[in-house]
């Protein structure tokens, strides 16, 4: 059996996770953030899907990126990684395109990272508690004899709720230099490669050209900073604990 981990992630946090997975299992780690990859895994492979939480959701481009990977009755791991806010239907979701993929889903898990609007929400997570409980997970699936489908949590009617979408664009400041790293790195292809400008319109608000900006020179607007930060500061006073579904 061999193992991969695939891994979407904007800014960071979900690529921690991953790659903890990764070394925990010998596993091989596949970054999906960015560009799509053509892949076929075998019946006796397993294989880790990790992604960020985006208003209860996968996050858009996940679905373009799974398109490229094909299972053949493969079983696979939902991983969701939140900013101590809520998964609510992001692993039921996740487990439904894997099966369109050839998946079967046999264990799930929900780990809390920094949140993507504000890092100091979630900050130093996953910790070694979460560590210590994502490993014990690990061994516990590995332990099976007989990896057998497990239902995500989560409401199966989900593609009938309109999608969260917060008018969070970042843009670039007097000190942007034209480097091309955020126009490069976007997965939504939404920056323009002149004047690296956001096309509002495919933006998904993941922050990955600010976390990646060379020059530290992107940023949300004042206002719409400020309203992040309203609405996400709550989020970090009560402390979540990961999950796992086996």
């Amino acid at each position: 059996m061999k193992t991969y981990v695939f891994y979407f992630s904007p800014t960071g946090g979900t690529k921690m996770v991953a790659n903890y997975i990764t070394k925990e299992l010998g596993a091989d780690d596949i970054d999906i953030t960015v560009r799509c990859l053509d892949m076929s895994l075998a019946e006796d492979d397993l294989a880790f899907f990790c992604v960020p939480v985006y208003g209860g959701r996968v996050p858009i481009p996940v679905y373009e990126r799974m398109a490229h990977i094909k299972g053949n009755n493969t079983p696979a791991v939902m991983v969701a990684c939140y900013g101590n806010r809520a998964v609510e239907d992001t692993l039921i979701e996740m487990s439904d395109l894997a099966k369109k993929n050839g998946f079967k889903t046999v264990g799930g898990a929900e780990m809390i990272t920094p949140h993507a609007f504000n890092p100091e929400v979630g900050k130093f997570r996953p910790d070694e508690d979460d560590r210590a409980k994502l490993k014990a997970f690990l061994d516990k699936l590995l332990a099976k004899q007989t990896l057998t489908e497990v239902q995500m949590p989560g409401d199966p009617a989900y593609g009938d709720k309109k999608r969260t979408k917060l008018p969070l664009f970042p843009r670039p400041a007097k000190e942007c230099i034209g480097c091309g790293i955020c126009f490069n790195n976007c997965p939504m292809k939404a920056i323009s490669e002149v004047g690296m400008k956001v096309k509002k319109k495919s933006c998904i608000s993941c922050m990955r050209c600010i976390d990646m900006c060379s020059t530290s020179s992107r940023h949300l607007p004042p206002v719409m900073q400020f309203i992040s930060e309203a609405v996400v500061m709550p989020m970090g006073i009560i402390k979540k604990s990961p999950k796992f579904y086996l």
